[in-house]
């Protein structure tokens, strides 16, 4: 079969050749604007909710786990009750803001609001989160540690408590939970901040 080159297509153009198709365009601010063939244009309300942005609705449900008895996951995890007991999690450390500890009489929960921003200083959290954890664990329950995305807070978190019980540097923690938890991104702050106090948390092992 005889292959057009790119030169002889570009010098072989012909406008006339195009055909009319309707253009959608999402600006910065979520306006969902439409030129249609006949150069209309009209404005598409139903789809300008996102800001610019299509998003991802569907569930992440991606259950990880680092250690026995201790699972991260995502507020959709959290969600998700029949998830949880398959996986015999009774217990729910809730790192995120603004999400709802939806099974109060299923669940022991314990919810402490972290801001995923680099400024926030971890270690007053730390210290409530860890001995939470520790408690569960220890009395043979299992333990499910999620924020909004299960990326940055509750993998910090988790960063933290496999350093402290198991003797781990902030590197080599991090490289299990990824293991069990691919996208587990703790921000730049948290990471700084787990590294500054890898001996310190090692001690109170």
């Amino acid at each position: 079969m005889q292959q057009t080159r790119l030169s002889d297509a570009i010098t072989g153009f012909n406008a006339k050749s195009l055909r009319r198709v309707d253009i959608h365009v999402t600006t910065p601010g979520g306006r969902h604007i439409v030129e249609m063939k006949d150069s209309r244009l009209i404005e598409d309300r139903g789809r300008a909710a996102y800001g610019g942005f299509c998003p991802d609705l569907s569930p992440d449900l991606q259950l990880g786990q680092p250690l026995p008895r201790l699972f991260i996951g995502s507020q959709d995890v959290a969600h998700d009750l029949k998830l949880m007991k398959a996986n015999g999690i009774t217990r729910v450390l809730n790192v995120a803001s603004g999400v709802e500890n939806k099974f109060p009489e299923d669940l022991v929960y314990f919810s402490v609001e972290i801001l995923d921003v680099p400024e926030t200083n971890l270690w007053p959290y730390l210290i409530q989160c860890l001995d939470f954890i520790d408690s569960a664990r220890t009395n043979g329950f299992s333990v499910l540690v999620h924020c909004n995305a299960g990326i940055s807070r509750s993998a910090a978190v988790v960063c933290a408590y496999i350093m402290k019980t198991e003797g781990k540097g902030f590197n080599e923690a991090l490289d299990l939970v990824k293991a069990h938890r691919p996208n587990a991104k703790p921000n730049d702050g948290f990471v700084k901040q787990l590294k500054e106090n890898e001996e310190k948390l090692i001690a109170r092992k």
